[in-house]
């Protein structure tokens, strides 16, 4: 048996979601051709609280529910077995939890309803970690996310970890993407 989960953050990026510590069954659901899957009434932010990699704290991506049908937050559908559904929630530990109807952006029409994971008691004026934002900007690429979404979520000015040894061979990843974390 499977459950499917609607990834929009960090979780985009498929060697992550993948990884034999997450969900190595996770398999992509693909939208139909030229098109993305999105939810809507929602809004991406930076707005869980997180101090796990920071002791100041920083913003862990979120979706904040606004019931206003022009917000919408991209994504990636991923098929997971359901013996990994227990780790996921453990990675995403701190989120609420729910399933929420998946839209195919070209035909504006309800393809699935998956997992989200978000925050209810969210806090605003969070940044995120450098190497957490690259993940997510590169998992939005890899899935040819829309240009201006990408652009979007570029334009948060994320924090420089000062915790390096806590990365865990991020650094690796984030090189051969080109980022600098020095």
């Amino acid at each position: 048996m499977t459950f499917l989960y609607f990834a929009y953050g960090s979780n985009m990026k498929s060697d992550r979601i993948c990884h034999e510590k997450r969900c190595p069954s996770a398999t992509k659901i693909p939208p139909t051709n030229g098109s993305q899957h999105l939810i809507k009434g929602w809004k991406f932010s930076f707005s869980k609280y997180s101090n796990w990699w920071d002791d100041e704290g920083n913003g862990k991506g979120n979706v904040e529910e606004t019931k206003k049908s022009e917000d919408k937050v991209y994504g990636v559908i991923f098929e997971i077995k359901d013996e990994e559904k227990e780790k996921l929630t453990d990675i995403e530990k701190g989120y609420d939890q729910k399933e929420e109807w998946i839209f195919d952006e070209k035909t504006n029409k309800k393809v699935k309803k998956a997992a989200i994971y978000f925050k209810k008691d969210f806090k605003k004026g969070l940044r995120p970690l450098d190497w957490y934002q690259a993940y997510i900007v590169e998992g939005a690429e890899e899935n040819k996310l829309p240009k201006s979404y990408i652009k979007k979520l570029k334009t948060v000015k994320p924090k420089t970890d000062g915790h390096p040894e806590k990365r865990n061979g991020d650094e690796e990843m984030l090189k051969k993407y080109g980022y600098n974390l020095d």
